[in-house]
């Protein structure tokens, strides 16, 4: 059982990591953070090392799933 509030203790930090790079992001970019969360949830379902490849040869990586050929 005390495995069990180290774990949720473990999983709110992150989700409040988390939080505060969507912030960050919004500041610097001038972006709405809830449209950058929901970008990368649709692009990658947020999954960090997520990697789509592409018909054309080029690869999409990341949260956002940016392409290769930008990068």
């Amino acid at each position: 059982m005390h495995y069990f509030f180290i774990i949720i203790i473990w999983l709110l930090s992150i989700n409040t990591a988390w939080a505060d790079c969507w912030l960050q992001a919004e500041k610097m970019f001038n972006i709405e953070s809830e449209l950058l969360y929901a970008i990368a949830q649709q692009e990658s379902a947020m999954k960090p090392s997520a990697i789509g490849h592409n018909r054309d040869g080029s690869t999409d990586l990341g949260l956002m799933q940016i392409n290769s050929f930008h990068m």
